[in-house]
């Protein structure tokens, strides 16, 4: 091989391997009109990327699909064009602004990390409220990064969409049909007897009713027996947690469906979480989880390694990344091991020992 294609050929394979991913993904498939949501943005490469600068012009251009089809619809010569979304950004998440250039510099950005499979994972959660009704589509941001002294430029063209549900319109309903008739004048009639007929019924049944009670109580006196005591039977969450696991292992899910494994693996993890600790973890982030667990009498090494998991499924859910199939398996374990040593131990008194 002559020595210019050599250099060419490392050259070429150093820039493929230094490629990373950039997506987007929003928490939510569907919210109402004006209500806040996430927009989770992700970066994922080689375990020594560094990003320089994102451009913050994504998050100023929410694509309105109502607004954008009533622009073309108006104006054929349009049709290239896009109308932007009426947002509103509440949170940039872990990154700061210190100045409005329309990007964020290295200075300014900071991330949640994690490692799996040999590759870095970066992420940042912003929060939006919509004020636009119908489909919102996100894309992903221009990234500059480096990996050993070599500047790289991220250009993905990957969407996330999101549909606002509008409010009812109750000014397109349908209106009565039927006019008011004018009023009538009152007939009087003369009072008779049967006019108090439903009167003297009424008291005379309450009268009856009260009879039969004080009837029936003196009778349930007489035969009155000491009721058993219902034992309330409690099943500890520990053992809902297993029994599911147990049965989710069982299935081999993971096999062809990645993403509903994940989802049902997290579902078994937070309801145990909610139920053992009685936070609401079936309706929070992932990082309001990890701030609530790490307030309860747990390891360092316990909290991780839940972090982990719930980012992993996060990950699989938002940015549909296909982590190394043996990690599947390898998060089964980890939440098996995770319920028995924190789970909630009784013994023969009926006295609970937490461990």
């Amino acid at each position: 091989m002559k020595k210019g294609n050599f250099i060419l050929f490392l050259f070429c394979s150093f820039f493929a391997s230094a490629q990373i991913n950039v997506s987007v993904g929003w928490e939510q498939d569907t919210i109402a009109l004006g209500d806040e949501v996430e927009l989770l943005l992700f970066v994922k490469g080689h375990i020594d990327v560094k990003v320089d600068e994102v451009s913050s012009g994504f998050l100023d251009s929410l694509i309105s699909g109502f607004q954008t089809i009533r622009i073309r619809e108006a104006d054929s010569t349009k049709v290239n064009e896009f109308a932007y979304a009426d947002a509103e950004v509440m949170s940039y998440g872990e990154f700061r602004i210190q100045d409005d250039d329309g990007k964020f510099v290295a200075s300014e950005l900071n991330w949640e990390k994690s490692e799996i499979g040999g590759e870095l994972l970066l992420t940042n959660r912003f929060r939006f409220r919509i004020w636009d009704p119908g489909q919102i589509i996100a894309t992903t941001p221009r990234v500059n990064f480096s990996i050993q002294g070599q500047k790289l430029l991220s250009n993905q063209n990957f969407q996330a969409a999101l549909f606002v549900r509008p409010p009812i319109d109750v000014s397109a309903m349908e209106k009565d049909s039927f006019d008011i008739s004018p009023i009538k004048t009152i007939i009087e009639e003369p009072i008779n007897w049967s006019d108090y007929r439903p009167y003297v019924l009424g008291i005379l049944a309450l009268v009856l009713a009260l009879a039969g009670y004080f009837l029936y109580k003196k009778y349930e006196e007489r035969n009155k027996a000491k009721p058993e005591e219902e034992i309330e039977i409690i099943i500890p969450a520990h053992k809902i947690a297993l029994d599911k696991l147990h049965d989710l292992d069982e299935k081999n899910m993971w096999q062809s469906d990645i993403k509903g494994y994940q989802s049902e693996l997290t579902y078994i993890v937070r309801e145990y979480l909610e139920n053992r600790y009685k936070i609401p973890a079936l309706e929070s982030t992932t990082d309001e989880i990890v701030s609530a667990i790490k307030k309860k009498d747990l390891d360092k090494s316990q909290i991780s390694e839940m972090k982990n998991i719930l980012q992993v499924a996060d990950l699989v859910k938002f940015a549909k990344s296909k982590p190394s199939l043996n990690i599947h398996q390898e998060f089964m374990n980890k939440a098996f091991e995770f319920v028995r040593q924190t789970q909630v131990k009784i013994i023969a008194d009926q006295e609970i020992i937490e461990e």
